[in-house]
């Protein structure tokens, strides 16, 4: 298990290095899914639920414009 939390991490950490590089959401996964030996489907589900996770304000304690 602390294998996959490992990989989801890097998978990720992958993810946001290539949004911020100017990369578009598809190829990102394209990348990623490549350099990863996945499928663009796992790598879609992982980067959903970080999607999901960072939009959260529970998660990330960021109140952004409600304050």
């Amino acid at each position: 298990m602390a294998n996959l939390n490992w990989i989801k991490l890097h998978i990720e950490m992958d993810y946001d290095n290539l949004i911020l590089d100017g990369v578009e959401k598809n190829d990102a996964i394209r990348i990623i899914a490549k350099e990863w030996y996945m499928t663009q489907e796992e790598v879609n589900d992982i980067v959903n639920i970080y999607e999901k996770q960072m939009n959260d304000i529970d998660h990330t304690g960021d109140l952004g414009e409600i304050i």
